[in-house]
């Protein structure tokens, strides 16, 4: 029997950036990296999905930090490569002058609340997680009602 349940957060991808967009992702290998510390999870889903494609299965991964705004600051500051999660760079595109990268294949994975099956019947985590859902669906009827304001506005 399943000891755990999983509430989806937000379906997700990694984003590797360089500063040569014309950088093919294979070449990538051979740079330095400035990554996330190796017991992250970001490091962890890279190493599974692309290990094969690195020198010796590893990233050259001198430096390290735990936040995406010091990986990418570090990395635009120096000749090294980094790589965030996709809702990060979505979300701040604008502000990052390095080029993402196309691997071959895109590393999907899911990011979850993950808690004990038996811990569904505690008030609190019933309560949070109907917020979350009430929060995902304002989040969503924003758009929805932006993009259809926006619309409007240009058509008229």
């Amino acid at each position: 029997m399943k000891q755990y349940m999983a509430k989806q957060i937000y379906p997700e991808s990694v984003v590797f950036l360089t500063h040569n967009p014309e950088m093919k992702f294979y070449k990538l290998a051979q740079h330095k990296w400035v990554t996330y510390p190796k017991d992250y999870y970001l490091p962890q889903i890279v190493r599974r999905f692309y290990a094969t494609e690195f020198p010796n299965n590893e990233l050259l991964t001198p430096v390290t930090f735990t936040a995406p705004y010091q990986l990418i600051k570090f990395a635009e500051q120096t000749d090294y490569d980094t790589y965030v999660s996709k809702s990060f760079y979505k979300a701040h595109k604008a502000q990052i002058t390095l080029s993402p990268l196309e691997p071959k294949h895109e590393t999907n994975f899911e990011s979850c609340f993950i808690y004990r099956k038996n811990k569904s019947e505690i008030p609190r985590l019933v309560n949070f997680l109907k917020e979350w859902d009430k929060f995902i669906q304002g989040i969503l009827s924003f758009i929805v009602s932006f993009a259809q304001s926006y619309c409007f506005s240009i058509v008229t």
